[in-house]
């Protein structure tokens, strides 16, 4: 019976399977440490609800925006809204919004997005505080800044301002 002398070439694809693996855990590392790296900076912290018994998640942050007139747009439709008016998704013609201070109620604001710019009056409180929204848009207002209604957020500019001049 005759012995068989491995050479190193034999354990080629052990060591290339050896060198892919700890690759991935220095990635999946670096990942966890940017992560946490980033709540620290931001305050942020991922946090859990119940919404119509389902759980969902979502990163929450203590730190307030710096500009008040700065922040993120999400668009509504279909709900009755503080003032008494019912917003329809065919309606493509009404630009309103909800603002988070009820004292905004009926005060008319320009929403910038880049270079597009709509006027819209506030009809509704909201969005909720929690989810770091600046301003609720109808989706006529959404497609109108040129935020596709798919993406669902979009950065805005918020002014007290009747015209887009």
């Amino acid at each position: 019976m005759t012995e068989h002398n491995r050479g190193m070439s034999d354990y080629a694809p052990l060591f290339g399977m050896m060198i892919v693996f700890m690759a991935l855990v220095v990635i999946v590392l670096v990942g966890m440490l940017l992560t946490s790296l980033f709540n620290k900076a931001y305050g942020a912290e991922l946090k859990t609800s119940m919404m119509q018994g389902q759980a969902f998640e979502y990163l929450w942050t203590s730190r307030v925006r710096r500009d008040p007139n700065d922040g993120i747009a999400s668009h509504y439709e279909d709900k009755l809204t503080a003032t008494g008016e019912l917003l329809r998704p065919y309606d493509t013609k009404r630009f309103t919004c909800a603002h988070p201070d009820p004292r905004e109620l009926g005060q008319v604001l320009r929403i910038r997005h880049f270079d597009k710019c709509i006027v819209c009056q506030v009809n509704d409180i909201g969005p909720a505080e929690y989810l770091h929204r600046a301003i609720d848009l109808t989706p006529a207002g959404f497609k109108a800044l040129g935020v596709h209604l798919n993406d669902g957020l979009g950065n805005v500019k918020i002014d007290r301002k009747s015209s887009c001049l």
